[in-house]
C-alpha cells in the first residue's frame, strides 16, 4: 500500500469551491472553509489522482509539523484527517482506523488508511490532475532526539552516503513488479530513523528502515513475487549478537552461529532465547526483568513465542526464580558477550546501527553491480528465488567505506561496558 505522500504538488489551478461533491442535492455536502483545510484537500486529491482507488496509509497522530524536508506544504496530520473525516461521513471514501502508535512496535503497528469511492475518482478524474503531478524531493534520513523532535543537521560525509545509496535501493524497487496476493507492495520510499541518544547530533543510533511491507506476517512475506516470480529469504543467521560477538571476541560474524550458537539454550525455544538475548542487549539493570516478563505476557505478542515461554517457564524453577534462572542461563550460554548486556538502550540502538549499515549496504551493491531486485526487512533479504544461491556469499564479504566510523567504543561512549555483577 502506498503512504499519504506529502511531497506531491501541481502547478494547475484547483478551483474548489466548484466541486461538486454529490450527485444527490439531499446528500449533506462537506465543508471545507479554512485555508489549512483546503490545502489538506488539495494534496488529498493529489494522493488520490496518484494511487487512485489503491488504500492510502496515513498518520491520525496529532503531533508537531514535520521539518520542511518531510513536509513542504506545511500540511499538518490534524488537517488532513479532518478531511479524511469529512469525506467518509460523506460517503465519498472508507476509512479504516489503525492501532493508537504508542502500542504497538512499527513492525507490528496497524497503519490507519482510505480508500476513494467510485464518485470521489470521478472528481478527481474530472479535475484532469494526473498529467500536472510531480513530486518534491524526498529525504531518507529522519533525525530525532530522545524526546522525540526532529533535529536539523548538516550534511556530513555519512549522511550524504545514505541519501545516495537510499535513493539508489527505492528507486530500483519501484521500477519492479513486486506484489502480494495481486497487489502492488509499491512504491517504496526508505527513510532511515535515528535517534540523537546522547545529545552528541551524531548519527549512532537506530537506522532502520519501516516501510509498509514491513507490516506483513512472515507467513504472507512468502507468496510475495518479485516480477512475477516467487521469492525466498535470505537473512543473518544471530543478527545483532553475531555483530556483538565480532566486536567483542573477534569471532567473523558468518561464524558465529556454528561456533557460539547464541539462541541454542537448553530448556527454552530459539525464539524464546532470541527476545531474551536481545531484551538484554537493550535494557540496562533497573528494567530488564520487567522487559523479559513484560513482553511475554503481552498479548500482541507472537502466539508461537508466547507458548514456547509458558513451556520453558516449567523448566526453569519454581514461580518465584524461573525469570531469573532463564535470564542466567541465556547469560551464561552468551558468557563471551556478558559485558554488552544490561548495558540501557543507547548500546542496543548502536548495535542495530551497525546492523543497519551493513545491511543497505549489501543491498545497495546487489542493486549496483548484480541488478538483483530486492526487499529489506531489517537483517533480511527478500529476492526472486532463482537469486537466492548467490546472496550469502555477498552478505558477509561487503564492507562499509570510510563514511561509516565504526570505532564506537572511542567515538561513541565514555567508557567501556562494564562487567556484570
Amino acid at each position: 500500500m502506498p503512504k499519504f505522500n506529502l511531497h506531491l504538488e501541481t502547478s494547475q489551478d484547483i478551483n474548489l469551491d466548484e466541486i461538486q461533491w454529490n450527485d444527490s442535492l439531499l446528500a449533506r455536502t462537506p465543508k471545507f472553509l479554512r485555508k489549512t483545510e483546503k490545502d489538506a484537500l488539495k494534496l488529498l486529491l493529489l494522493n488520490i489522482s496518484k494511487y487512485r482507488n489503491r488504500r492510502i496509509l496515513y498518520s491520525r497522530r496529532n503531533e508537531k509539523l514535520l521539518p520542511d524536508l518531510h513536509n513542504p506544504h506545511r500540511i499538518s496530520w490534524k488537517s488532513i484527517t479532518g478531511v479524511v473525516d469529512q469525506l467518509s461521513t460523506n460517503g465519498l471514501l472508507d476509512k479504516t482506523l489503525g492501532d493508537v502508535w504508542y502500542s504497538t512496535s512499527p513492525d507490528d503497528r496497524k497503519t490507519s488508511s482510505f480508500v476513494a469511492n467510485e464518485r470521489l475518482l470521478e472528481i478527481v478524474d474530472s479535475l484532469a490532475l494526473e498529467d500536472e503531478i510531480t513530486e518534491l524531493r524526498r529525504s531518507h534520513i529522519q533525525f530525532k532526539d530522545s524526546v522525540d523532535n526532529h533535529i536539523a543537521y548538516e550534511p556530513t560525509p555519512y549522511t550524504e552516503r545514505i541519501e545516495k545509496i537510499m535513493h539508489d535501493i527505492s528507486e530500483h524497487t519501484n521500477k519492479q513488479r513486486i506484489t502480494l496476493d495481486g497487489e502492488s507492495l509499491l512504491p517504496v520510499h526508505h527513510l532511515r530513523q535515528y535517534k540523537d541518544r546522547d545529545g552528541q547530533g551524531k548519527f549512532r543510533f537506530g537506522g532502520r528502515s519501516y516501510p509498509t511491507y514491513c507490516s506483513i506476517p512472515p507467513e504472507d512475506r512468502k507468496r510475495i513475487l518479485i516480477n512475477g516470480e516467487e521469492t525466498a529469504s535470505c537473512d543473518y543467521s544471530s543478527s545483532v549478537p553475531s555483530i556483538v560477538y565480532s566486536k567483542m571476541t573477534g569471532t567473523p560474524r558468518e561464524q558465529v552461529e556454528m561456533l557460539e550458537a547464541p539462541y541454542e539454550v537448553e530448556g527454552m525455544s530459539r525464539k524464546v532465547a532470541k527476545r531474551i538475548v536481545n531484551i538484554l542487549l537493550n535494557s540496562d539493570k533497573s528494567n530488564f526483568r520487567k522487559g523479559v516478563a513484560g513482553h511475554f505476557s503481552n498479548p500482541k505478542t507472537d502466539e508461537i513465542e508466547r507458548r514456547d515461554y509458558l513451556e520453558a517457564k516449567s523448566n526453569f524453577g519454581s514461580q518465584s526464580e524461573y525469570l531469573d534462572n532463564m535470564i542466567d542461563a541465556v547469560m551464561i550460554k552468551n558468557k563471551p558477550i556478558s559485558q554488552a548486556f544490561l548495558q540501557g538502550a543507547s548500546w542496543g540502538q548502536h548495535w542495530s546501527w551497525l546492523e543497519a549499515n551493513t545491511v543497505y549496504e549489501v543491498a545497495h551493491y546487489l542493486i549496483k553491480n548484480n541488478d538483483i531486485p530486492l526487499l529489506v526487512l531489517h537483517d533480511e533479504f527478500i529476492v526472486p528465488a532463482s537469486e537466492a544461491l548467490y546472496i550469502p556469499d555477498y552478505m558477509y564479504t561487503v564492507g562499509l567505506p570510510d563514511e561509516y566510523e565504526t570505532n564506537y567504543t572511542s567515538l561513541i561512549f565514555t567508557q567501556e561496558p562494564q562487567a556484570i555483577k
